[in-house]
């Protein structure tokens, strides 16, 4: 998801990870280039960029909690370098 609204990025966020999939949120702000390079890493089976392509996404109107070891999220940070690396975190680890 690289969505700048921030309402928009809540919902569409809740709706990924309540309908068991994973949602990696990549900044809105970031050169075309270095989300390109961020997309070929995640192999993303969809990419959302506003709340209407996460409608289109829609599948079970069901929302589950999934298990403690299932990943849920991937973020990116820079830590000590100015490339974007990817973290994951579980249900279990929140």
């Amino acid at each position: 998801m690289s969505i700048s609204d921030p309402v928009d990025f809540a919902i569409t966020f809740t709706a990924a990870v309540s309908s068991g999939r994973c949602a990696a949120a990549l900044d809105p702000e970031w050169p075309s280039l270095r989300r390109e390079e961020a997309l070929g890493r995640l192999k993303a089976d969809v990419v959302l960029l506003s709340l209407k392509d996460s409608e289109r996404q829609r599948g079970s109107q069901d929302l589950e909690d999934g298990l403690a070891s299932k990943v849920f999220y991937l973020g990116f940070t820079s830590g000590s370098s100015s490339e974007p690396k990817i973290f994951m975190r579980d249900r279990g680890s929140w």
